[in-house]
């Protein structure tokens, strides 16, 4: 395997776990890390990657409001 080969292979590693559920609709940061991921995968296949939509709701959005919730505040 050439080193470039064994690059690709890493970089398909990576994107595998960025693509978990959990991990690529988490943030907007973590969602725009895995479209950078497949915009590089793209350099080296030369194909037109599939980018993956963001979602209607981030997880890290559910979880605050599920804190705030959970501790009682009240807001007047």
């Amino acid at each position: 395997m050439s080193e470039v080969e064994d690059r690709l292979e890493k970089l398909e590693e990576l994107i595998k776990i960025q693509a978990d559920e959990g991990n690529w609709n988490y943030s907007p940061y973590m969602h725009g890390l895995l479209v950078g991921m497949l915009v590089a995968k793209s350099v080296f296949n030369d194909e037109s990657p599939e980018y993956p939509d963001a979602p209607e709701q981030w997880l890290e959005d559910i979880e605050m409001l599920d804190k705030f919730n959970k501790s009682g505040a009240v807001i007047e």
